[in-house]
């Protein structure tokens, strides 16, 4: 029987391997939508952070592998890539979900970056947010690509990056 979000422990993944995947660790739960788990896994090899959508199989898309595609096939730079597609399946757990490895954007959606900073935010940030977000649907346009789940929750923004020099 295939299971909804709602029915599954998101507790269940943290602090285990990718199955099929072994080299990714699920090691921190950030958030769900209406249909996936997202953490943070790291790769062990790599010493590097990714994200782990985790689909249970009753809120899989049936068209998930071209959402996937389209946001492989664009050139610009703030996309969120998929590196890898797997299957989280635990029979004994009644556990079937697909799971993909995108890239880790440290930082908060558009949504929780506005609640967090509520009337200072710069024009300036508000300015290269517009052109990235326009720069990129115009790509979209040129290829002929629609997004399909265009929301507050899926435009991120990275936390600034703090340099010292010794």
């Amino acid at each position: 029987m295939k299971k909804f979000l709602k029915e599954i422990d998101q507790n269940y993944f943290l602090n285990k391997p990718i199955p099929g995947l072994e080299e990714y660790i699920v090691t921190e739960y950030i958030t769900q939508g209406d249909n996936a788990f997202l953490f943070k896994a790291k790769a062990k090899d790599l010493k590097h952070d990714f994200a782990c959508k985790i689909i249970p199989r009753g809120n899989q898309a049936s068209n998930w592998i071209e959402e996937v595609q389209k946001a492989n096939i664009l050139d610009h730079p703030s996309v969120v890539k998929c590196h890898l597609a797997g299957e989280w399946i635990d029979e004994r757990n009644d556990i079937d979900c697909l799971c993909l490895v995108l890239d880790f954007v440290d930082g908060w959606s558009i949504k929780e970056y506005i609640s967090k900073q509520k009337a200072d935010i710069p024009i300036d940030f508000i300015e290269v947010l517009l052109k990235t977000i326009f720069g990129l649907l115009y790509e979209m346009k040129g290829r002929g690509i629609e997004h399909g789940d265009f929301h507050s929750g899926n435009i991120l923004v990275e936390k600034p990056k703090e340099f010292s020099l010794t």
